[in-house]
């Protein structure tokens, strides 16, 4: 500490010291009330306190032969702090510091010795740039409002600011006795960069397992639940607040099993037992496959992966395969019904490729010409049949094939075992696959020899249905007259984070308070005896990933009937968050009243030259649990020497040897709560006229915080990298000009699948397969800084398409923008979406190109399907039959039930013949089969 330096006479030296020694008793005054938990003591106490630490310096003073000896191991003490320390009196000018202070705010000597006031040294500050941006055109002006922004001396004060160079200072300020007021300042910087750090790893590992679309827990090696996110919630249908409690795996499967969830489940291939409760609760290693899937009571299909985690513990996946278990049993179900409905057909049907190879022959063919169907598959002739033919039908199915466009020939088939000539019309369509190309011709042939009536040329028509709500990024729901929910797009899903298993046959929102589902219903009510469409703006307590409210504009509109009753309800809202919310953003800071000696956490004792305690602070006693009266005269405060009373005891001697301060070094202690503590230490000698060292000033200061947060950030880093490597869908973070930052396993299969370049030397932006796929993800992600669940083409090295399903976001990760993205493998859902494409249009030309009337009905008379020919016999067109029922061409209605009945007995009718009725009255006789 600088005191006013003034020449003394011995009796004015007297009274310095005692001026000092009151000082130090003040100063320790504030650390003995601030550890006691009484920052703001009353002025008795303080007198009281202020007498004994007075007359505890002056015994200590008995110490030094000289008389300024207390005030050199008060400024050896003062100085050894980490923290800066400022002392001004009433009159706000500076009459003690540290040398911290004037290196700190780079303060000269000159400047110092003045005493200045407080003005004074926000003049030079403001000079040396300490405080840049200050309002005011003068440099009188910029002190003074610089002035304004400091707290008044008679109030205490904590705060942080950030300094010009980057650094970071806690300020505290504590007004004293009979006025004037103490000032510390402390380098928070490191703690600061440690709290950034740990900040980011944590949101980049809330993001990860936010972002992701499947459902993922982490568990540690004794199969307790240690992370999870949402959607393993959403997912299993489990309380986030029961997960959060830690509960064993077996625990959950218990959950899950009490509630039906493994009824009726098949055993898992490779698990060896069908105890599904048993089984779950099992380690990754022992009795579960790796990856297997099970149906849920609801219907949806999960698919589960488990991985070990280095050093124990494991990640369980959860991916949701309903669409594509969806889409492998339509396909399945699509092929039955094919073979099913030509083996119906009493007409001869065959399929072939494009080298005219038999690839489907119907059960009307094999009966009518006498071959087995084995004997055909694979040929490109029948057995026995004569040259000419041969190559009249080679030629015809050349004809489709080059042409791309359906054939139909009238011709005589010979003469029947009868001897009468026989009729046929045979036509040969060809179907192409998505770029236009013919890949099969289906040739159908119709014995027209019975009829009475010559057919018409058989035209094709198609109508192709498709899905289009899905597509649109718009919610839509429809509920019926009844205001039940019966169907809600994908767009819905997304945007109110619900599924059709939570909505559909209910009449209210999940979520929404009873006052909000009222509302709704109203209008559903309005909407329904009004017919008109509706439009207003709503907002149901929409949160967005930002934890900002959302606004839709939302549109009811009544659907009718042909007799103008409303049966149907569609609502459609679209976010409109954006033209309504202002960004508005309001920072409150609050300044805690705290001591100062709170702002200095530090440990400070003297020793002698026999390396005895001669002073210990209240902190260190109250720290490490020992009465600060009965170390004095001791070499250790311990019960007894050990490990680290030798260790300092060594440094000591070290110190009075070499004559030499020892800078600040780390160490490991227990206080008494039993907690580790880190902290740093330093050893000044204090050494009288001789040169001799008189006394030691060891100070400590706790670093705990600093190394832990250190600690963590590195063990969030690795949870990080663990979660990542062991994630069974690809994972890669990409940098701006596309090449890679981070990879994971599954991501580097897909990469050495597309390219031989070594995957640190990729430019990922050429796996597309399309350029204008590229762009418009690049400009999406450049407009709105993600991108979810979008499908990429790409080709690998076999030229075969790859098709991967991905989310892309673009964050801060390690000091540069990059780009998160996630990628999951669809080949084998799209090429079964296009076989099963394929499916329907086979089916559906075979049956447009048929030459006989074919209908497919329900029971109860309401048609699913006809074609040309069949509309053509009852003189209407497709779309009227559709609206007819089957009951109302019947002339005898009893006829119609013996026949019904029949179909239900027998499952098929063949050779009936019914008198059917047009709609101008007419009648004619139709040949069932």
């Amino acid at each position: 500490m600088k005191p006013a330096n003034l020449p003394l006479a011995p009796p004015a030296a007297d009274s310095l010291r005692a001026a000092l020694s009151t000082f130090v008793a003040a100063f320790v005054a504030f650390v003995v009330f601030s550890a006691l938990g009484k920052p703001t003591a009353s002025l008795p106490e303080w007198l009281g306190l202020a007498v004994i630490l007075a007359a505890c310096l002056s015994a200590f003073s008995g110490f030094a032969r000289r008389p300024n000896a207390e005030r050199r191991v008060l400024s050896a003490v003062l100085d050894n702090m980490i923290e800066a320390l400022a002392v001004h009196d009433k009159e706000s000018r500076l009459v003690a510091w540290n040398r911290r202070y004037a290196e700190l705010f780079k303060l000269p000597s000159s400047l110092l010795d003045t005493h200045p006031s407080m003005f004074e040294i926000v003049r030079h500050q403001v000079r040396s740039g300490e405080h840049p941006n200050l309002p005011g055109d003068t440099e009188d002006e910029k002190v003074m409002a610089r002035m304004r922004q400091v707290p008044p001396p008679d109030r205490s004060f904590v705060f942080e600011r950030k300094r010009p160079d980057g650094s970071w200072l806690e300020v505290r300020g504590i007004p004293l006795p009979g006025g004037g007021f103490v000032r510390t300042y402390v380098d928070t910087t490191d703690r600061k960069r440690a709290e950034e750090a740990q900040a980011e790893q944590i949101e980049l590992l809330d993001q990860i397992m936010r972002d992701i679309n499947q459902g993922i827990v982490v568990m540690d090696p004794e199969g307790r639940m240690a992370a999870f996110n949402q959607r393993y919630c959403e997912m299993l249908e489990l309380p986030a607040e029961y997960l959060a409690t830690r509960p064993k795996l077996d625990e959950v499967s218990k959950v899950l099993a009490d509630r039906g969830e493994f009824r009726d489940q098949p055993t898992p291939a490779g698990s060896g037992t069908s105890d599904w409760q048993q089984l779950l609760g099992q380690p990754v290693t022992h009795g579960m496959p790796r990856v297997y899937r099970r149906r849920r009571p609801n219907g949806t299909v999960l698919e589960f992966q488990n991985d070990p985690l280095p050093g124990g513990g494991s990640v369980r996946t959860i991916s949701d395969v309903t669409e594509r278990v969806r889409s492998e049993e339509a396909l399945k179900a699509s092929e039955r019904m094919l073979h099913a409905v030509i083996d119906a057909i009493p007409i001869m049907v065959n399929l072939k490729d494009r080298d005219r190879r038999y690839l489907m022959v119907n059960r009307a063919t094999t009966e009518l010409v006498g071959v087995e169907a084995r004997d055909l598959l694979g040929r490109t002739s029948w057995p026995g049949r004569p040259e000419d033919n041969l190559s009249l039908t080679s030629s015809r199915d050349a004809a489709a094939i080059a042409t791309g466009r359906a054939q139909v020939y009238r011709e005589e088939a010979g003469v029947d075992s009868e001897g009468r000539t026989r009729h046929w019309v045979t036509s040969k369509t060809p179907i192409k696959d998505e770029s236009g190309t013919v890949t099969h011709v289906v040739t159908a042939s119709y014995d027209v020899s019975e009829l009475v009536r010559a057919d018409e040329a058989v035209r094709e028509s198609e109508r192709q249905l498709t899905a289009i709500l899905d597509a649109i990024p718009i919610s839509v729901v429809l509920k019926d007259r009844d205001r039940r929910y019966v169907m809600m797009n994908r767009s819905a899903e997304r945007m109110f984070r619900v599924t059709p298993d939570e909505i559909i046959g209910r009449t209210t929102w999940p979520g929404r308070t009873e006052e909000q589902s009222i509302q709704t219903l109203e209008r559903d009510l309005q909407a329904i005896a009004t017919g008109h469409q509706m439009v207003y703006e709503e907002n149901f307590t929409g949160i967005d990933d930002e934890g900002r409210p959302i606004y839709w504009m939302t549109a009811k509109t009544a659907i009718k009937d042909e007799g103008g009753r409303v049966t149907h309800i569609v609502t459609t809202s679209y976010d409109i968050s954006d033209q309504k919310r202002s960004a508005d953003a309001i920072k409150e800071s609050q300044q805690l009243l705290q001591a100062v000696i709170d702002a200095i956490p530090v440990t400070i004792n003297v020793k002698d030259r026999d390396l005895k305690y001669l002073m210990v602070n209240r902190y260190m006693a109250d720290l490490f649990g020992f009465d600060a009266r009965n170390v004095v005269g001791k070499t250790t405060w311990r019960d007894r020497e050990d490990e680290h009373a030798d260790r300092t005891l060594a440094r000591d001697r070290e110190l009075l040897a070499t004559r030499a301060a020892v800078g600040f070094y780390d160490e490991v202690f227990v206080d008494t709560n039993g907690r580790r503590r880190d902290w740093q230490t330093s050893k000044v000698p204090i050494a009288d006229e001789t040169g001799e060292v008189r006394y030691i000033v060891t100070a400590g200061y706790d670093i705990s915080d600093l190394r832990r947060a250190e600690r963590e950030v590195r063990e969030r880093e690795q949870q990080i990298r663990s979660l990542l490597e062991s994630s069974p869908i690809g994972v890669a973070i990409s940098r701006r000009d596309g090449t890679l930052k981070f990879w994971n396993a599954r991501y580097l299969e897909y990469v050495n699948r597309l390219t031989k370049t070594p995957v640190a030397e990729v430019d990922i932006r050429g796996f597309y397969r399309y350029q204008a796929d590229r762009d418009s993800v690049i400009a999406e992600l450049k407009q709105r800084g993600k991108v979810r669940d979008i499908e990429i083409e790409c080709v690998d090295l076999n030229g075969d398409p790859l098709w991967v399903s991905s989310s892309l976001e673009q964050i801060d990760f390690e000091g540069e923008r990059v780009t998160l993205g996630w990628f999951y493998e669809v080949t084998e859902l799209k090429e079964a979406e296009r076989r099963l494409r394929e499916s329907e249009l086979r089916l559906r030309t075979i049956l447009e190109s048929s030459p006989v009337g074919v209908s497919i009905s329900r029971l109860s008379g309401e048609r699913i399907f006809i074609n040309k020919a069949f509309a053509d016999l009852y003189r209407l067109s497709q779309e009227e039959m559709l609206k007819a029922n089957a009951a109302d061409f019947y002339t005898d209605p009893a006829r119609r039930e013996e026949l019904r009945a029949q179909l239900l007995r027998d499952g098929r009718i063949s050779g009936a013949e019914i008198l059917q009725r047009r709609f101008d009255g007419s009648t004619f006789w139709a040949y069932s089969f």
